[in-house]
């Protein structure tokens, strides 16, 4: 058995006893911190979809099956849950519409993201000046790309998926 001796014991104890009560030296609150984040993350229309659809694929371990079940979802979610990632829960409408483009966004419904390395889940229609914003989900996290309008069709009805 392996004992501290007397001066290393009340040194570590010492240590722990600071971190632990380091409330007072400086250390701030890091939820102002996390939530700053995630706003970051879900800076857009398409990246908020996308975390929800993510959200949705984790409880019920499927994409929703068509927008009614997504929106109804969506509206179900908490408001400070909607707020923290930046959505007005008043006006759920909007977030279905690209920023960039100002069209609605093509969403692949019924998508399983489980074993999936990447999946295109949420398209900007049309896109701006020869490129279109897709979000993808799947093992690894959720990833947005910028991509040429033209294959957008291929992302759309899976060519492009990751599998």
């Amino acid at each position: 058995m392996y004992l501290l001796r007397p001066r290393k014991a009340a040194l570590l104890l010492g240590m722990v006893v600071g971190v632990m009560n380091c409330g007072g030296c400086g250390a701030s609150d890091p939820k102002p911190a996390l939530k700053a984040a995630v706003l970051r993350a879900n800076s857009s229309n398409g990246k908020r979809l996308a975390t929800l659809y993510s959200r949705y694929h984790a409880r019920f371990f499927s994409g929703p099956r068509d927008e009614t079940a997504f929106k109804k979802f969506i509206a179900d979610r908490p408001v400070a849950e909607l707020e923290e990632l930046g959505v007005s829960s008043g006006d759920i409408e909007a977030l279905f519409v690209s920023e960039r483009d100002k069209q609605p966004f093509l969403i692949r419904y019924g998508l399983s993201l489980t074993h999936a390395r990447s999946r295109a889940m949420v398209l900007e229609t049309e896109g701006l000046n020869g490129t279109a914003l897709v979000l993808f989900g799947g093992e690894g996290g959720i990833r947005e790309a910028a991509v040429p309008s033209a294959e957008l069709e291929d992302y759309r009805t899976g060519k492009k998926d990751d599998k």
